[in-house]
């Protein structure tokens, strides 16, 4: 089910009071990317990584990759895979319009890795 069909359907079957819902869904949404770029800092291309949780360290969440640029492998390791299922799953659903700075202010994974996963993510979601 993709997001205009669960926004058709919440407005078939609560009127006004859906599409006020979906409203006010993506308002909140943009209110704290507002927020989090207003007042997240500096700007994370290589964020700097101070302390990584449990879980992400047993599923093992580092990596590396390839950057044409300056010709150099460059390695990174996620800080909280957890959140970081939490903002792909509200953000996907709520319309995938911010998945770029959720993840990479969110889980400080590096923006380039970031930007190819918004390209990709979308594609996913809609074969689902």
């Amino acid at each position: 089910m993709n997001r205009a069909t669960l926004a058709v359907m919440a407005v078939e079957h609560a009127g006004d009071l859906g599409e006020g819902l979906m409203r006010a869904a993506l308002g909140s949404k943009l209110a704290m990317i507002a927020i989090c770029f207003l007042f997240g800092g500096k700007k994370m291309e290589w964020p700097v990584i101070k302390k990584v949780d449990r879980f992400t360290e047993k599923i093992n969440m580092n990596g590396r990759y390839y950057d044409e640029s300056d010709g150099m492998m460059h390695e990174y390791k996620v800080t909280c895979a957890l959140l970081g299922i939490f903002l792909l799953l509200f953000v996907g659903l709520t319309g995938g319009l911010a998945i770029t700075p959720s993840l990479n202010r969110g889980i400080a994974m590096p923006l380039k890795l970031v930007v190819a996963n918004s390209g990709i993510i979308p594609g996913i979601r809609s074969c689902i």
